[in-house]
């Protein structure tokens, strides 16, 4: 029987020599109207400003043609060299727009240093794509699938692919340095909406010229201060030597020469988003069979607890900033530059912190966070931080103890109660330090994410209208600050209940982000924003703390009922070094250089500051961009000089000693 003919395979040879380089540009054009087509901004925006500024097209472009032509010249395959990048900066855009909805920040060079976070937390959360960005990743799929199994090319020489791959090198090396890392082409595009805010910033210049631009700033020397020498920070550290509280934990009781330790059980609890929503006036919690006052247990606690007004230093997200800030004393606005995420960016290492200062007074330090271990890379932070266990979510049962999306603050606390029986049963180590940074509450708190409810209209007035969004944003939030309030409650009555002394530090990590661009707030007439008068922003990033004691730790701590008297208001540096200065243990040089500072500064934010700790007392706006002691008085910049300086040689340059 003859053989019959090989059936030939479909495809078109393209001989010409150009013809690879058509399918390069035109791969390269389709990946970057990809990338800004997932911009996390509406559609007619995104148009609009891809229109005002070509350059910004043209700028996420580039990159993306380069590191074609670059696996071009290396593999000498058409398919390969367009389909990879395409697939990559597709991906990262998506990442993008999912960390953004999940957490209100941006893709950052960080996030890829620690072992692409943002990556996780696209993939581990229950975000579906919409239809738009499915269908767009069927027709890159399908496109780059044709493309090799289609097209047909000749391959090039060998010294000529030696020389493209080369060049290519080369022109991605001069654009980043000479483009990409220049101020004033990046500043050249205009950022649309609120200038302060990361995320109009990343959509207005566009993901890939953002994220290369903000490379540079993993770079320690940009945020070094002015005059700065680790022989000038020693200085300043050594004349603080010393001068601390020579109480060292130790008081008087009932006179004589009967003395007692004062070591106290020390729980921080770093409540998710936790802020006290009843200050908007135009909202009625009664209404509608709601809960009448939602944190009736923080308001009383309020009035038996040593209190003050907060300021962290992000708004709806950003949490590792605030605990940094509270855990090691360090101020973000010391920094010459504005910091995306601390934990990202400046603790890499062994770093000194209020942790080491207990575990250096016989404490056992204990982390929980019911979240993703390398959420914040937590795992490796913690330890730098001096704790010696973490406990994350691996520790609970997700299907059990979920409310919303996250780990129900019920079930931190009964995890936490659980944790301090543990460690301060017979024959404990020591007193306990724990910190815990709740998650329930977590954003976003759009229509059906959190709770699946039934809106509730808050409302005192017809005069006010919500959008949808905004009325679900509301009622989730409400529901899971009540849920956090109530598990405030039953863990201080199991304190009280406890014959151990204990004292609670309560506090959240930044208000809640209603919205996009401040939206329930606004609709809801409460001013708030990062632009507008020193009122309305010092307002963004305004809470509450309270330092309670049970009745134990009362009998042991005669100074609480006078230090109750006196609201303080202050930044969120300060407060872990003021909890101890309460408690009356000795304060290490640096922790005396930061309360130096409080008692100058109380107030010291990137966009404000404030000298007088009382609540509610006149604050200052800063101009944009100040870092370090930057548009202050002239009498306060000796102090913040030192305290900077010291900051950044113990951020960077300081190594910590074997019996740290």
């Amino acid at each position: 029987m003859p053989m019959q003919p090989a059936k030939k395979k479909f495809s078109i040879s393209f001989k010409r020599p150009f013809a690879p380089h058509i399918f390069i540009w035109l791969g390269a054009a389709a990946a970057a109207f990809a990338v800004i087509s997932q911009t996390p901004a509406p559609y007619d925006e995104i148009i609009g400003h891809a229109l005002e500024n070509p350059v910004y097209v043209l700028l996420e472009f580039i990159p993306i043609l380069l590191f074609i032509y670059f696996l071009y010249y290396v593999t000498g395959v058409v398919w390969i060299a367009v389909t990879f990048p395409s697939a990559f900066v597709f991906i990262a855009s998506v990442v993008n727009k999912i960390k953004v909805f999940l957490r209100g920040d941006p893709l950052m060079p960080a996030d890829v240093i620690v072992g692409g976070e943002a990556f996780n937390i696209a993939f581990e959360s229950s975000i579906r794509l919409g239809f738009g960005t499915i269908a767009l990743l069927a027709l890159i799929a399908l496109a780059c699938a044709s493309l090799a199994i289609f097209a047909r090319f000749n391959r090039p020489a060998a010294r000529v692919r030696i020389i493209g791959a080369v060049a290519a090198a080369a022109l991605a090396a001069a654009s980043f340095i000479f483009i990409y890392s220049n101020d004033q082409v990046y500043n050249s595009i205009p950022i649309k909406h609120n200038i302060y805010n990361m995320v109009n910033e990343y959509n207005s210049k566009g993901l890939i010229l953002a994220f290369t631009h903000h490379i540079k700033d993993m770079d320690a020397k940009s945020l070094r201060p002015d005059g700065y020498s680790a022989s000038r920070a020693k200085d300043a550290l050594d004349a603080r030597n010393g001068s601390g509280h020579d109480r060292g934990g130790e008081n008087n009781i009932g006179g004589g020469d009967k003395t007692q330790l004062f070591k106290p059980d020390v729980i921080i609890l770093m409540s998710e988003a936790f802020w006290d929503i009843t200050q908007i006036g135009s909202l009625d919690f009664s209404i509608g069979g709601g809960p009448g006052d939602p944190i009736p247990v923080f308001h009383n606690m309020v009035g038996d607890s040593i209190t003050g007004e907060l300021f962290t230093d992000v708004y709806g997200g950003g949490t590792d900033t605030t605990e940094f800030s509270v855990l090691t004393g360090h101020s973000v606005a010391n920094f010459k530059n504005e910091v995306a995420s601390a934990y990202k960016f400046l603790v890499r290492k062994d770093m000194d912190s209020i942790v080491r200062s207990f575990t250096g007074e016989g404490y056992v330090a204990v982390a929980m966070h019911p979240g993703y271990p390398w959420f914040y890379n937590r795992r490796n932070v913690y330890p730098w931080l001096g704790f010696h266990e973490f406990i994350d979510l691996g520790s609970f049962d997700e299907a059990a103890d979920k409310s919303g999306n996250y780990i129900s603050d019920r079930a931190m606390t009964d995890k936490l109660i659980e944790l301090y029986e543990g460690y301060t049963g017979a024959g404990s180590a020591g007193p306990l330090f724990c910190f815990t940074v709740s998650i329930q509450n977590h954003g976003p708190y759009d229509a059906g994410f959190m709770y699946g409810e039934t809106p509730v209209n808050y409302l005192t007035t017809s005069a006010i209208q919500l959008s949808i969004k905004s009325d679900y944003a509301v009622t989730n939030y409400v529901k899971g600050v009540a849920d956090a309030d109530e598990s405030l409650g039953r863990l201080a009555d199991y304190l009280d209940g406890s014959e151990r002394p204990a004292v609670l530090l309560f506090f959240g990590d930044h208000l809640p982000g209603l919205g996009s661009n401040f939206a329930a707030y606004r609709e809801l007439g409460y001013p708030i924003g990062y632009d507008g008068g020193v009122y309305d922003i010092s307002n963004t990033y305004r809470g509450r703390y309270i330092i309670w004691a049970n009745g134990a730790a009362r009998k042991l701590w005669p100074e609480y009922d006078e230090l109750k008297k006196t609201s303080r208001r202050m930044s969120a540096a300060y407060l872990g070094v003021f909890l101890r200065e309460c408690l009356g243990l000795r304060l290490s040089p640096y922790e005396e250089l930061a309360a130096a500072a409080r008692a100058v500064v109380p107030v010291y934010h990137h966009r404000f500051y404030g000298t007088d700790g009382n609540d509610g007392a006149e604050l200052f706006e800063r101009p944009p961009g100040a870092g370090a002691e930057t548009g202050l008085p002239q009498e306060l910049a000796g102090i913040l000089s030192e305290y900077g300086t010291a900051q950044y040689y113990k951020v960077f340059d300081e190594k910590l000693s074997a019996n740290k």
